[in-house]
C-alpha cells in the first residue's frame, strides 16, 4: 500500500511536511532510488496529482502549505515519494505503486508539523493511508490542556480511496458520562478543524471520540497565546493499550461495547 504524508492546516498556523528519501531500516530495502515528490488532492469528484520536484537518495525536502498555490482552498494535500510517475488524475487514490519502498517495521515516515507566525513549532513522525468508508472510530483522548491563554483544537484527518466528499457525524462523549457532549459534522478527504474548549470538558474528564461510518486520525493541537507555543499529539487505537493476547480481538470488543452504549445514549436523546 502506498504511503502519504499529509500537510496540515490549523488556526493561526501553516503546515509543513518534510519527506525523507532514506529507508527506515537497512535490512529490508535492497536498493534506493531517486524519487518524485508528489502532491495529491481531491476536488470532490477525482483525485489529482502534481509532481513538484525530485529528491535524491538520502536527501530530505520540506514542503510548505503556503507554497502550494495550485491547490483549491481548504484542500487536503497529501505529499508522497514515488519511483514511478503518478497519474495526473485518478478515480481512486493511487496507492498500489512502488512496492519496493515498503518496510514491515517501521514504515517510511515523514515529519509532519505546524508553525505559527509567532514562533511556535510542533511536529511528529508519521504517515497515512486510506481508511475504509464503512469503518468506525473509537478513540480515548487525554490530550485536552487547561489553563489561561490555551486553546485546544481537534484536527480530524480523513482519507478514503474514493475522491467523494462524504458528510457524517463525529460524536464526543465522556468516559464516565451518560450523554453525547457534542455531535460535529465532518467530511471525508478533509482536515476537519474543531475547537474543543466549548464542548463542556473539564480537567478530570476523559474525552471519547466515536463515529459510526467514517475513520480518521484524531490530532490534538494546543496553542498558547495564538501560537507563541504549540503542541501536537495523536491518539492510538484501543488495541495499542493491550500488552498480551489478541490485541485486535480486544479492539473489536471495545468498539462493540461502546457502539452499544452510543446506541442507547442516542435513544435517550
Amino acid at each position: 500500500m502506498y504511503i502519504f504524508y499529509p500537510i496540515l492546516r490549523a488556526p493561526n498556523c501553516h503546515g509543513y511536511t518534510t519527506v525523507h528519501n532514506y529507508a527506515p531500516n537497512n535490512w529490508e530495502i535492497k536498493k534506493n532510488y531517486i524519487k518524485n515528490i508528489n502532491i495529491t488532492w481531491s476536488d470532490g469528484s477525482i483525485w489529482k496529482t502534481k509532481q513538484i520536484g525530485v529528491l535524491g537518495i538520502n536527501k530530505s525536502f520540506v514542503i510548505n502549505e503556503r507554497d502550494l498555490d495550485f491547490l483549491p482552498k481548504n484542500a487536503l494535500a497529501l505529499s508522497s515519494l514515488s519511483v514511478n510517475k503518478l497519474p495526473a488524475e485518478s478515480s481512486v487514490l493511487p496507492e498500489d505503486i512502488d512496492i519496493d519502498m515498503q518496510t514491515n517495521l517501521p514504515e517510511w515516515r515523514g515529519t509532519i508539523g505546524l508553525k505559527s507566525s509567532l514562533g511556535g513549532n510542533t511536529s511528529f513522525q508519521g504517515e497515512a493511508y486510506s481508511f475504509p468508508s464503512n469503518g468506525s472510530l473509537l478513540s480515548f483522548s487525554p490530550f485536552m490542556q487547561y489553563g489561561e491563554h490555551l486553546t485546544n483544537y481537534l484536527l480530524f484527518l480523513s482519507i478514503e480511496k474514493s475522491p467523494i466528499f462524504r458528510n457524517t457525524k463525529l460524536f464526543f462523549l465522556k468516559a464516565n458520562g451518560s450523554k453525547i457532549e457534542a455531535e460535529v459534522l465532518v467530511t471525508s478527504n478533509h482536515i476537519n478543524i474543531i475547537k474543543l474548549d466549548d464542548l463542556g470538558y473539564h480537567r478530570n474528564d476523559m474525552m471519547v471520540l466515536m463515529t459510526e461510518n467514517i475513520v480518521g486520525i484524531p490530532l490534538f493541537m494546543t496553542s498558547y497565546k495564538k501560537g507563541i507555543e504549540l503542541s501536537l499529539e495523536h491518539t492510538h487505537p484501543p488495541a495499542s493499550f493491550a500488552i498480551h493476547g489478541n490485541r485486535w480481538a480486544l479492539h473489536k470488543e471495545l468498539k462493540n461495547i461502546w457502539a452499544k452504549r452510543l446506541s442507547l445514549i442516542k435513544l435517550d436523546n
